[in-house]
């Protein structure tokens, strides 16, 4: 059986933390190395190199995981040894307003969009830029992160000042879009933004991977950044969907249609990284190992 043991000289995999493990055994212990990153930026040549086994998000690793956690009640779970994970429609449900609640939304001063970016603000070039300034005499953003900051979450009349991803939440949910970007475009680095984004009530815009479309919970749910030549365009879309009350409601449609969520957005919730047992990325690991390195 499997099992996470505290000598490193006793383990047949040694696992590392973004970079490969220093000190693997390889000749006389016939050790392996493996690398467990969720994050973007840490997915290189140098990072990797020195690694037998990958566990990552991207599709091609070993082990595969993701951010599935974060879509459920309350805050984010980081226990693996904990029961993180609740009914998919529940935890869609749980801040999924109705149409009729969606509509006519604003912020603290009239804005129909909120934003909580706080670090990498020049992250995409001035793609984030650009667009704020194309929507700043018509949606207009209520920025909450201290990039482009405009507005104080505190002055919000649904501030939960000792849960910050709470207060994100339900602070989202009283605006009509909802501006999500990701700290980098890699292919299957899908965060926590784009699962919170889907919980909030309000229409997801989503800069992110560019096969997010593989992650969604049904056809026309967000906002696809990558669908438009560029910020310009992206405004004018915006735009449409804010005086245009039946195109912006057939995003929430799926939310009431039986057919959704897609039994593969479902599936994503076996490579959770925080699930527990036998479906933990650990085990998992375990397998992959005694599958490439064990002769049968």
């Amino acid at each position: 059986p499997c099992q996470v043991v505290p000598n490193a000289s006793d383990a047949h995999v040694m696992i590392g933390m973004f970079n490969a493990p220093e000190g693997v055994r390889r000749r006389e212990r016939l050790q392996k190395g493996a690398v467990i990153t969720l994050e973007g930026h840490s997915m290189n040549k140098d990072a990797l190199a020195g690694a037998d086994l990958l566990v990552s998000f991207h599709q091609r690793s070993d082990v595969v995981v993701n951010y599935f956690y974060s879509l459920k009640h309350g805050v984010d779970c980081i226990d693996p040894a904990g029961d993180c994970l609740h009914s998919v429609q529940d935890a869609l449900e749980a801040r999924g307003a109705s149409l009729t609640q969606t509509q006519g939304k604003s912020g603290l001063k009239g804005r129909k969009a909120a934003m909580f970016i706080s670090n990498m603000c020049d992250r995409h070039g001035s793609f984030l830029k650009e667009l704020l300034d194309h929507v700043a005499h018509g949606i207009g953003v209520d920025s909450y992160g201290l990039c482009f900051h405009n507005a104080k979450e505190k002055d919000h009349p649904l501030y939960v000042g000792d849960n910050a991803e709470q207060s994100k939440e339900l602070i989202s949910g009283t605006y009509k879009f909802h501006l999500v970007a990701e700290n980098v475009l890699v292919e299957d680095y899908v965060t926590e933004k784009f699962y919170e984004g889907l919980k909030a009530g309000s229409l997801m815009v989503y800069l992110g991977a560019p096969n997010i479309d593989k992650y969604a919970p049904a056809p026309n749910s967000f906002v696809n950044a990558h669908n438009f030549a560029g910020p310009e365009e992206l405004a004018a879309y915006l735009g449409e969907l804010d005086r245009n009350a039946t195109l912006y409601d057939s995003y929430f449609t799926w939310r009431s249609d039986p057919r959704w969520p897609s039994a593969e957005f479902r599936a994503l919730a076996d490579r959770d990284f925080a699930h527990a047992g036998s479906a933990s990325w650990q085990c998992r690991l375990c397998q992959a190992f005694v599958q490439r390195f064990c002769p049968a």
